[in-house]
C-alpha cells in the first residue's frame, strides 16, 4: 500500500481534532468566567462599559458628607483649595493625605460597568447587594451641581474589586471599582491628622521594654558614642542577661524603630478615655534614648543640608487590643542552646517552631533545644528541615554539625568547648 494515501488520512483527522480541542479550551475558559462570579439575577445584564457621572476638578469640589455604614456622618468644606475643614469645626483640618484622596475621588466619579437601568430588576436585591446599609456620599461643587452616591458593600465578583453602586435620581445599577470606595470610606476618626514622632537610628543609645508593674523585660544599651565608628557593633543587651548584642540584629531592631508609625487618632486623652482603653496602666512601655546629634538630607534641588537634634526621649505606652483579634507574630531568634534569648523569647510566645539546618546540627543538641522549650512552657508546632541536600539526603547520610551563621553567637559556642577541652 502506498504512504500516501496513509499520509492524506491523517491530514483529514487533524483538523476536527484541532476543532475538538479548542472547543475544549473555550469552555473551560468561559466556565472559569462563570465560576469567579457570584451568582447574579438574570435580571441583572451589564449594558454598557465604563464611563463618569461627574468630571471635575478637584478645586470644584465645594463639600462632602459622608454617612458611613454604622450611621455615622460627618461633612466636609473646601474654602481653601486642597484643604478640608469639618463643618461644624472649620479649625479642624483633614489630614493632608485623606483630603487629597477624598477631593479626587469626588471630582472625577466614574464606574465600571452599568449592570441595568431597571431599578425593578434589583429593588429586591438591596439587602444581598449591600444596599440596605450602604455608604452614603454627597457632593457639591460649586457650579451648584450635586451628587448623592449610596455604595453596597459587597460587588459582583468573588473579589470584591468592584462594589454595587445607585445614584439618587438614577434608575442605574453602578459597578463602582473597590479603589473610588476606599478613599470614600473613611471614619471620622482617620481625619485627625496625627504626627509622627521622629527616630533617628543612629541617634538611639537605649531601648528599654517594661511590662505593667513597671519592671523592665528587655534592654540594650550603646557602649561608646554614637559618632563611634564601630557604634553598630558596640551594643549590649542588659536585660535579662548581659551579653554582647548581635550587630545584625540590633540595625534590624533600630531600623523597625526608626520607622515605627502611630495609628488613627481615636479619642482625647482624658483621664476617663484613659482607663476605658487600659492606658491608665499599661501592658507594656516603650522607651527610646537618642543622643544629641545631626542628621543630613538632600532637598528637591539636590542640596545637602544638616539639622541637629537635641537629646531626646521618646515614650510609647500600649494598653489594651482594640478587638480580640489575634495577630500572629513571628520572632525570628539566636540559636537556642548558643544563648539564652530563644528560650526566654519562648515565654511570651504561644508556640514554638523549630529550624534546623540539615547536617548542621548534631541529634544530641536538637534534644537539648526541646528539653529547654519544653521547659519554657511554650507548646513545640513543629520542625522545619531547611537547606536540604536533597541528594545527600536521599543516601540517608545523616549527621550533623554546629550552628555556623550567627556571627558571635557561633564564636561563643566555639570558645565555650574549646575552654571545655582544656
Amino acid at each position: 500500500m502506498e504512504p500516501v494515501s496513509k499520509k492524506k488520512h491523517h491530514r483529514r483527522l487533524r483538523r476536527p481534532v484541532l476543532l475538538l480541542v479548542l472547543a475544549v479550551v473555550l469552555a473551560l475558559a468561559v466556565g472559569g468566567t462563570l465560576l469567579m462570579r457570584r451568582e447574579q439575577p438574570e435580571e441583572i445584564i451589564s449594558t454598557t462599559s465604563h464611563g463618569e457621572l461627574m468630571d471635575k476638578t478637584s478645586e470644584e469640589v465645594a463639600s462632602l458628607t459622608v454617612t458611613q455604614r454604622d450611621g455615622e456622618s460627618y461633612t466636609l468644606l473646601q474654602r481653601t483649595a486642597g484643604v478640608l475643614t469639618l463643618a461644624e469645626d472649620e479649625a479642624f483640618v483633614v489630614s493632608d493625605r485623606h483630603a487629597s484622596s477624598m477631593l479626587s475621588a469626588c471630582a472625577t466619579i466614574a464606574y465600571e460597568d452599568i449592570l441595568t437601568e431597571d431599578k425593578d430588576a434589583y429593588a429586591q436585591y438591596f439587602t444581598e447587594f449591600g444596599l440596605d446599609e450602604p455608604l452614603t456620599v454627597e457632593i457639591t461643587y460649586t457650579d451648584g451641581s450635586a451628587i448623592c452616591l449610596r455604595i453596597g458593600s459587597k460587588g459582583p465578583l468573588e473579589e470584591d474589586t468592584w462594589y454595587y453602586m445607585t445614584v439618587e435620581g438614577d434608575t442605574r445599577l453602578f459597578a463602582l471599582s473597590r479603589g473610588i470606595e476606599e478613599e470614600l470610606d473613611v471614619s471620622r476618626a482617620q481625619l485627625y491628622p496625627v504626627t509622627q514622632p521622629t527616630i533617628h537610628q543612629a541617634r538611639l543609645d537605649a531601648i528599654t521594654f517594661t511590662g505593667e508593674d513597671e519592671e523592665i523585660l528587655a534592654q540594650w544599651l550603646l557602649e561608646g558614642e554614637i559618632t563611634d565608628s564601630d557604634a553598630a557593633a558596640s551594643w549590649r543587651m542588659t536585660v535579662p542577661w548581659s551579653y554582647p548584642a548581635d550587630e545584625e540584629a540590633m540595625t534590624n531592631l533600630r531600623k523597625n524603630l526608626a520607622n515605627l508609625r502611630l495609628g488613627a487618632y481615636v479619642e482625647e486623652a482624658t483621664a476617663g478615655n484613659l482607663a476605658a482603653y487600659g492606658l491608665d496602666s499599661p501592658r507594656f512601655t516603650l522607651t527610646l534614648h537618642m543622643a544629641a546629634g545631626s542628621t543630613g538630607s538632600v532637598d528637591e534641588e539636590g542640596v545637602y543640608s544638616t539639622t541637629d537634634w537635641p537629646e531626646s526621649t521618646f515614650v510609647m505606652q500600649i494598653g489594651d487590643a482594640k478587638s480580640d483579634a489575634v495577630d500572629y507574630v513571628l520572632v525570628d531568634a539566636a540559636p537556642v542552646g548558643v544563648v539564652i534569648d530563644a528560650a526566654e523569647i519562648a515565654k511570651s510566645c504561644d508556640g514554638t517552631l523549630i529550624a534546623v539546618q540539615y547536617n548542621d546540627v548534631r541529634r544530641q543538641e536538637l534534644l537539648d533545644v526541646k528539653q529547654q522549650i519544653e521547659q519554657s512552657g511554650c507548646p513545640i508546632l513543629g520542625t522545619v528541615l531547611n537547606q536540604v541536600d536533597y541528594d545527600s539526603y536521599l543516601s540517608r547520610k545523616y549527621y550533623y554539625r554546629t550552628y555556623g551563621k550567627y556571627g558571635y553567637y557561633n564564636r561563643y559556642y566555639k570558645h565555650k568547648h574549646a575552654a571545655e577541652k582544656k
